[in-house]
């Protein structure tokens, strides 16, 4: 029993020791290099607003979600692209609606989405 009590508080003391040298070690960074710290909490903030517009538009954060480019040229078809990589994903004659779901059965792993234009003979 003594030696369970004598345990706990070395694991008390250790725990505590560390909590201290890494307030020390952030407080050292933040006077050597501030703008390091106000980098990484830009980046943070930007993550944030990333996921909430996902959230938004409902996308699901379990599966790849896709933004894509979907236009229209000189006649009735519509083309769809990804828009990271350029890739080809779908046309239709129809409209931009049909075009997203051929795109979506095609690639049912992929979660797809874009921004509707405002005129059919706009580009997304």
């Amino acid at each position: 029993m003594e030696y369970l009590l004598d345990l706990l508080l070395a694991f008390g003391a250790g725990a505590w020791v560390a909590w201290r040298a890494c307030e020390a070690r952030i407080a050292r960074n933040l006077a050597q290099d501030p703008d390091n710290i106000i980098r990484l909490l830009e980046q943070i903030k930007r993550l944030k607003q990333e996921v909430a517009q996902e959230q938004a538009l409902g996308l699901d954060p379990d599966r790849e979600n896709v933004q894509v480019n979907v236009e229209q040229l000189d006649g009735p078809v519509w083309y769809a692209y990804r828009k990271d990589t350029g890739e080809f994903l779908a046309q239709s004659d129809l409209s931009i609606d049909d075009v997203m779901q051929r795109a979506s059965d095609r690639f049912p792993d992929l979660v797809l989405w874009t921004h509707k234009p405002k005129e059919d003979s706009q580009r997304a």
